[in-house]
């Protein structure tokens, strides 16, 4: 534990969760307006260069994404740990032998897709498309990278602006050049490397005023030791993309594509509720990571804020999907989708348990039990596919997300083990009762709503009343939060 006078000083100088908080904010506002229109985008190559046309478009995407997944390796989140947990010293010196890793895995990527459009005999116009997206996403990353800085630092609003600013007008730019000036699709892709080329530069001049050296550099024994490392990140975040398609994919075949397109709808909207969840995490991750072993009252008091925050939005992401999105996704996206409303009510489930599962994520990354993370998730597969086969076959749907709840909670309760052994015993008993309470309630409420049949618009007010209600009594969301998000950690 550390001295007295060293935590009063390390928690003045530190922000308030209240400010984390605020910065996950900016960066999700930025993230999802990107993807708003990267959706544009997709819709205007769809009419101005049809079926085949947006087939190319995909493709070529997918191919971009494996390449960005081979040359991230898991080092942007084992980066941001290891950036914030080091002595200022010590983190330029990391954050160059990162870049300087991903240089490497950019050349040897560059090789191999350069030899796979070979082998395929790709048309010179497709492979055009897949390197002009292959740019983007590896330019796009390493301004990610470069933004570990200001993040630890707590300093989002640079990052939040780069990326609304140079994701979103890249994207608009190829819009234009399609919807407007008829250019081909290449030419028009084109303003995507070149708008993340000017994003790269931005992030290198924000970096600076935290690093006054930016570079890239291969030490010897550091830069192997953290190829070494980054493997369990690099494994997890495989594992996580994994994890999110088994159902689809195995519904596919098991059930046909209608089922698998309602599923998918399902997806749709859980990623999107998931992206605020998926922003605090990153935006809390150096916090704890830097706390861990060096300040144990920062570190419960951030953890305990940062469960609780999880536990709210995502039963706020459950809520909407229960009552809100049923009845408005018919509106959207035809009559069709009017079956899907119990496939989407039931996916809250996931997109709740999923919130704690990020939460989980990012507290054992913390604790530097990636490792115990990465067997969760190797279960959790398994357990996910065997639960697939088996109720796919009878339940369709439903059987999937079934699977899903099942294999998420299997994982929670591997993780939340783990995480009892790590974290105080005084820590456990208060949060436990302010969270199941509520919990408790939404559920009992919601139960009897769906039982009694009552209108979304009648049942949905009355879950979220019993749910607000029941967090103030039960102290999950009350006074004294509220006054945890503008202090820091009591001193015992």
């Amino acid at each position: 534990m550390t001295p007295l006078p060293e935590v009063e000083a390390a928690t003045a100088a530190r922000p308030t969760f209240l400010r984390i908080v605020s910065g996950a904010g900016l960066l999700t506002t930025a993230r999802v307006i990107g993807d708003l229109a990267s959706a544009i985008l997709f819709i205007v190559i769809s009419r101005a260069f049809g079926v085949e046309g947006i087939g190319h478009y995909a493709y070529a995407f997918a191919i971009a994404q494996i390449a960005h997944l081979v040359v991230n390796f898991g080092l942007i989140d084992y980066g941001m740990r290891e950036y914030a947990s080091a002595p200022v010293p010590e983190r330029g010196r990391i954050l160059a032998n990162a870049l300087g890793i991903q240089t490497a895995l950019l050349a040897v990527v560059a090789a191999g897709l350069w030899l796979y459009l070979l082998v395929t005999q790709a048309e010179p116009a497709a492979a055009t498309i897949v390197w002009l997206l292959t740019a983007y996403l590896v330019l796009f990353h390493f301004a990610l990278m470069l933004f570990i800085p200001p993040i630890t630092a707590q300093q989002m609003l640079g990052p939040a602006l780069a990326e609304l600013v140079f994701r979103v007008g890249g994207t608009l730019v190829a819009v234009g050049l399609v919807a407007f000036f008829g250019a081909g699709m290449a030419a028009s892709l084109a303003a995507l490397p070149i708008a993340a080329v000017l994003m790269l530069v931005t992030a290198i001049a924000i970096a600076r005023r935290f690093e006054a050296r930016i570079g890239l550099r291969l030490d010897r024994p550091l830069a192997p030791a953290m190829l070494r490392a980054t493997t369990t990140f690099a494994g997890s975040s495989l594992i996580d993309g994994l994890l999110a398609k088994v159902g689809l994919i195995l519904l596919t075949f098991l059930q046909g594509t209608g089922a698998a397109g309602i599923f998918a709808t399902g997806l749709k909207l859980l990623d999107l509720g998931m992206a605020p969840l998926l922003f605090l995490g990153i935006a809390v991750f150096p916090r704890l990571a830097s706390s861990f072993g060096k300040d144990d009252a920062d570190l419960v008091h951030i953890a305990e804020q940062f469960i609780r925050l999880s536990l709210m939005l995502g039963a706020l992401v459950l809520w909407g999907m229960v009552f809100v999105v049923p009845p408005v996704l018919p509106l959207l996206l035809g009559a069709e989708f009017t079956a899907a409303a119990p496939a989407v009510q039931l996916m809250g489930v996931v997109a709740m348990l999923t919130a704690l599962d990020l939460a989980a994520a990012r507290l054992l990354w913390s604790l530097r039990l990636q490792g115990h993370r990465l067997r969760i998730q190797t279960i959790g597969v398994a357990a996910n596919v065997t639960a697939n086969l088996l109720l796919i076959p009878w339940l369709g749907v439903m059987g999937a997300i079934i699977a899903a709840i099942v294999t998420l909670s299997l994982m929670l309760g591997l993780a939340s083990k783990l995480l009892r052994e790590r974290l105080p015993a005084a820590f456990w008993p208060k949060l436990g009762r302010a969270c199941l309470w509520p919990a408790a309630a939404g559920a009992v409420v919601g139960g009897l709503v769906t039982l009694g049949e009552l209108s979304p618009w009648l049942g949905g007010p009355l879950t979220l009343g019993a749910f607000v209600a029941t967090s103030l009594v039960s102290g999950l969301f009350g006074r004294e939060q509220l006054e945890g998000l503008t202090r820091g950690p009591a001193i015992p």
